[in-house]
């Protein structure tokens, strides 16, 4: 594959050690003509953690950019997490949500693969890739949620609540996301 791999990754500064594994996982998972840029939507990292890793070129090269979130969306994604650990969902940061902002940060592109910063790529990402997507704005993971009204029935009345429709079958799973931008 001669064409550029666009990644996105979102982190902050206490996640740029997960963010530079992932990097190192998927340079070392690569071909030799493989070529990547990661598109980095970053929201605190220091310079010297951004210098650490411009330092995994040594490992292969690659082109980096940094981008700022759209800081008017952060404050209404940390309203979200607040309204989420008001329910009693504590898990959920507001920097999950900055990926539906991915397709308007990048909007200059013609797809990207996000990937969660904590994620391990174990094979080549060449096939991700070649896909047609054309037909489609996103390529993701269903997430079969069988039982989440009995599991968590305080999360399954939240997730209606918001407008989303038979929550337990059509769940995605956001931790691996190919955005179609140009569609």
């Amino acid at each position: 594959m001669n064409k550029i791999m666009n990644i996105s990754l979102i982190s902050d500064d206490k996640f740029v050690t997960y963010i530079a594994t992932l990097i190192v996982s998927i340079l070392k998972n690569s071909s030799e003509n493989d070529k990547f840029c990661f598109h980095l939507i970053e929201d605190g990292i220091k310079d010297e953690n951004k210098n650490k890793l411009l330092m995994l070129k040594e490992i292969k090269d690659f082109e980096i950019k940094f981008y700022k979130p759209n800081y008017k969306n952060v404050e209404k994604y940390k309203k979200w997490q607040e309204t989420f650990k008001k329910n009693g969902y504590p898990i959920w940061h507001y920097s999950v949500f900055i990926k539906l902002d991915i397709p308007f940060i990048l909007k200059d592109l013609d797809n990207v693969l996000f990937i969660d910063a904590d994620s391990i790529v174990l094979n080549k990402l060449n096939y991700v890739f070649n896909m047609d997507i054309s037909n489609h704005f996103l390529i993701c993971e269903s997430w079969y949620c069988k039982g989440l009204k009995n599991l968590d029935p305080k999360l399954y009345k939240y997730i209606l609540d918001i407008g989303y429709k038979n929550p337990e079958y059509n769940c995605v799973h956001g931790a691996v996301l190919l955005f179609n931008i140009k569609k």
